[in-house]
């Protein structure tokens, strides 16, 4: 764990703000290329949009109630480098599946491992404060990413059973 300024914190959320945006459009794309699974994906890129949102708001408490004089506590994986890093990895995947090289079950194993990933699973963890509505949204988010995972894990099972019975 490390202190951060609260300009270089606005900035972190600002970065990962983008970062949801960017599963959201990952999201949307599975949901044509693979139509008969578009509700399931559909849903996960609405929920993505959400987090995006919910990530600024939860600047926006930063910025106007906590303010600069507060200390903020980041874990290890929330670095600004790190979350450009997973953008790209997000990026490369999307171009992945427009160029059509990569199967449903590979889709489904990638999307389980970014809802996975620390990024996705420690809100909470990005600071530790006692405002209700800050601690709403990041619990809010961490239950919809666990629902995610949840939710992917069984789709990838139906897949798994559907590919072996051909």
């Amino acid at each position: 764990m490390r202190v951060h300024n609260l300009e270089e914190l606005l900035e972190l959320m600002k970065v990962m703000s983008q970062f949801e945006i960017t599963i959201s459009i990952l999201y949307k794309i599975c949901s044509q290329k693979w139509c008969e699974d578009a509700d399931f994906w559909l849903s996960l890129n609405k929920d993505e949009i959400k987090h995006s949102e919910n990530v600024k708001k939860m600047a926006g408490i930063i910025k106007n109630r906590l303010g600069p004089q507060a200390t903020y506590l980041h874990h290890r994986h929330f670095t600004i480098n790190s979350v450009q890093s997973a953008i790209k990895n997000v990026m490369q995947t999307i171009e992945r599946v427009k160029k059509e090289d990569i199967s449903p079950q590979r889709i489904l194993a990638i999307a389980w491992d970014i809802e996975n990933s620390a990024l996705e699973r420690k809100y909470s963890e990005i600071i530790k404060t006692d405002d209700i509505e800050y601690r709403t949204l990041s619990a809010i988010i961490d239950e919809e990413t666990k629902m995610h995972r949840d939710r992917i894990e069984t789709k990838l099972k139906e897949h798994k059973t559907t590919f072996h019975k051909k």
